[in-house]
């Protein structure tokens, strides 16, 4: 068990100052001292590869790497808890951005804005609220509260499950997450493009409708991502795999399948010819 002494809010104190640089910051009652430390210095770490254009040294890698060997576990263990887990998340996206080489050729202005924003997370307290929750303000769309909850939440169990079965595989980075856009009666939001493209399907109400997933090329290599989708549903992965492997068997006519499970209704379509192959996760309840 990892030891969460070290994480235990200091209560009595509104404020909490520690050093950033040449600045002090303000650290929140609500802030966990430890974290906001590390992450701070990990802050600067990040503006200085960044601002050089170069990786970090070895000794500056040392400490992003023991940075995320400290705070992962216990943010897989639920021991981070509210804007303590805000924090590293969005700092962890961070640090991969930058081993990935994704903000050396373009990030220099949104790891600034992460920079300024995490750091205002640790002097103010509050929780995060998401820069993209609203499409624009003719429409007026916006996610609800609980469907940002469930979002991040799946997004924190997919990326553990990816992270489990190979470190080189690529989880969702919070930085790469766009706005939802509207397409017919529903509000798509691409919270991840690279090796696959995965959205999340909204209401206009702001509730989660569901989530899509689109292989488009090396199927057999990244069907592990369906998988990983699957799963972090809590669906049965034993009936996902018999209907994967019953839609890729269909000879003639559409290849496609779905079934209902727990509250969802599943359906995959096999268009490899097309160059692609889709899954979708609908909640039953939206289903006309």
């Amino acid at each position: 068990m990892v030891s969460i002494r070290k994480f235990i809010i200091l209560f009595g104190m509104i404020f909490l100052l520690v050093g950033c640089s040449d600045d002090v910051i303000e650290v929140h009652e609500n802030v966990n001292l430890d974290l906001a430390t590390d992450t701070l210095q990990v802050l600067d770490i990040l503006d200085k590869a960044i601002k050089s254009g170069n990786q970090p040294n070895e000794k500056d890698q040392n400490v992003l790497d023991t940075y995320l060997a400290k705070y992962r576990p216990l943010y897989e263990d639920d021991y981070l808890e509210n804007i303590n887990n805000d924090i590293f998340i969005f700092t962890e996206s961070g640090i991969t951005s930058l081993n990935q080489n994704i903000t050396l050729d373009s990030g220099k202005e949104n790891m600034e804005a992460l920079k300024i924003s995490i750091t205002n997370y640790i002097k103010n307290g509050d929780t995060i609220t998401s820069s993209y929750a609203i499409v624009n303000d003719d429409d007026g769309f916006q996610i609800s509260e609980t469907s940002e909850i469930e979002r991040d939440e799946f997004i924190k169990v997919y990326n553990i499950l990816i992270n489990g079965v190979n470190e080189n595989l690529k989880a969702i980075n919070a930085n790469d997450i766009k706005a939802p856009e509207k397409d017919g009666e529903l509000y798509w939001q691409n919270i991840h493009q690279s090796d696959v493209h995965i959205e999340v399907k909204y209401d206009k109400k702001g509730s989660i409708h569901g989530y899509h997933m689109a292989i488009t090329e090396d199927f057999d290599s990244k069907i592990i991502y369906a998988l990983a989708m699957n799963e972090a549903l809590e669906l049965d992965t034993d009936i996902f795999i018999e209907a994967l492997e019953e839609v890729i068997h269909i000879q003639d006519g559409l290849k496609t399948i779905e079934y209902d499970i727990n509250n969802y209704n599943v359906s995959m379509l096999d268009s490899r010819e097309l160059g692609f192959f889709i899954f979708n996760f609908d909640k039953t309840g939206h289903l006309n």
